[in-house]
């Protein structure tokens, strides 16, 4: 009886040993599996950094284009205003040219008149 004791411990010690090496392996494996994810944390880590600069480089220059598109905007405003005038200003010059030019051909008859009568008037002189 103490003999099958001595083997049942044995086997029991023999069993625990095999569970023991288990153990250690499935520890093994699970170190190793957590140095994988570290491992890619500090890759996602990195990348999140990469990007983060990405990001803030594009944000300075979304601001810098911002402003561009304000200052643009406000200059096409002065130039629409420049533009406005400037119509305003033809066309009160095309109404003046207008009325000089009404007024000159209004002389321009008379003048064609006065000289008419005076070459009647020069003919009628002759001709007494």
């Amino acid at each position: 009886m103490l003999q099958q004791s001595l083997q049942r411990s044995q086997e029991e010690v023999s069993a625990l040993r095999q569970d023991v090496l288990k153990m250690e392996h499935r520890e093994d494996t699970l170190s190793k599996e957590c140095q994988r994810l570290t491992a890619a944390v500090e890759q996602v880590d990195l990348q999140r950094d990469d990007v983060q600069v990405v990001l803030d480089e594009q944000t300075v220059l979304l601001q810098t284009n911002g402003q561009r598109l304000r200052e643009t905007q406000e200059e096409l405003a002065r130039c629409h205003s420049q533009y406005d005038a400037l119509v305003a200003t033809h066309q009160e010059t095309v109404v003046v040219l207008e009325q000089k030019t009404q007024s000159f051909s209004r002389l321009r008859q008379e003048h064609a008149l006065t000289i008419d009568q005076q070459q009647q008037h020069h003919s009628m002189a002759v001709l007494r």
